[in-house]
Formats: structure tokens, sequence, C-alpha cells
């Protein structure tokens, strides 16, 4: 049985329904909120966390490669590999 929130109509409340609890079904709870779009990242979704900062794999694929790396405080490619290790 499918059960739609009688408030918003939808079958997962969006965040700026009063029924919304932070929990999405099939993905848990939030982990983190994109610094640059604020969507909120769900454990298995594609995500970057650095020192605090969180950013969505969509945001982080239309960054260029210097604001990327100025994200992930790496100083240039090199560095960025070398955090990868």
């Amino acid at each position: 049985m499918i059960i739609i929130c009688k408030i918003c109509g939808q079958f997962v409340c969006p965040p700026a329904c009063p029924e919304f609890d932070g929990y999405v079904a099939g993905l848990g709870s939030a982990t983190s909120e994109c610094e640059i779009c604020g969507v909120r990242n769900y454990d298995g979704d594609g995500h970057f966390i650095k020192n605090g900062k969180a950013i969505c794999i969509d945001c982080a694929e239309e960054l260029i490669s210097s604001e990327l790396l100025e994200f992930l405080d790496c100083v240039d490619i090199k560095d960025f590999f070398e955090m990868l290790l």
C-alpha cells in the first residue's frame, strides 16, 4: 500500500512540507547539505565532504577543476591525487 502525504500530496515529503521529518524512504536520513545548491545528501548519494563542507556530485561536475580543487583544499592536482591515496 502506497501512502501519500495528506498535506503535500507527495509520496516522499519535500523539505517544505510540515510533515517532512528529514527522512527519505529508501535513502535514510540526510547526512549533509550541498554548500552550492542546498540539496540534501543521503547515504549512498554521490557527494564529497571535506573539512565539514559538502558538495553534491551534480555541482562537483559543474565546477571547473580549479574551483573543485579549492573546495577540497588542494593546492594543485598533485595534492588532489595524494589526498585520494
